[in-house]
């Protein structure tokens, strides 16, 4: 009786995004990004209307920072695909390292940012709704095998 060990696929035959794979999820990213922020804005500034006098809840920079952000995983999104052998894994780790980086003058240095509380945790939710929806762009579309080609 023989056994058979699972061997890891061979890395000269790895598939890498095509650059309009790549388009259409950076794409998604902004678009959940935008979607979830925007509902998340709505939700927060309904709870406390106090919110919608708050620099950081105006629209601009709502809209701004989630598409720079979007862009940002997009290009993160393609060094990773590029050089390393699991882009998805790598991504991740990326994007919950910058997440965790983005919440820390929210909650180490609260205080010089002269926020209430409902505008911290407001923020937070903000942060968390652009994180996941740029997350799930990048990670969760366009994954179709024919959109993949052969890495020369």
């Amino acid at each position: 009786m023989s056994t058979r060990t699972p061997t890891s696929p061979d890395a000269s035959t790895r598939t890498h995004l095509g650059s309009g794979a790549l388009a259409r999820r950076g794409i998604a990213a902004a678009v959940l990004g935008l979607l979830l922020t925007a509902v998340t804005r709505l939700v927060a500034v309904a709870l406390d209307s106090s919110l919608a006098d708050v620099q950081q809840f105006a629209w601009g920079p709502v809209v701004g920072v989630t598409l720079v952000a979007a862009l940002g995983a997009t290009l993160v999104y393609a060094v990773f695909d590029r050089f390393t052998d699991r882009p998805d894994r790598w991504f991740l780790v990326a994007a919950a390292a910058v997440f965790l980086v983005m919440l820390a003058p929210l909650t180490l240095g609260a205080e010089s940012l002269d926020l209430t509380t409902n505008a911290q945790v407001g923020l937070v939710g903000l942060h968390l709704a652009a994180a996941v929806g740029i997350a799930a762009g990048i990670l969760g579309s366009d994954r179709v095998a024919r959109d993949r080609t052969v890495s020369r």
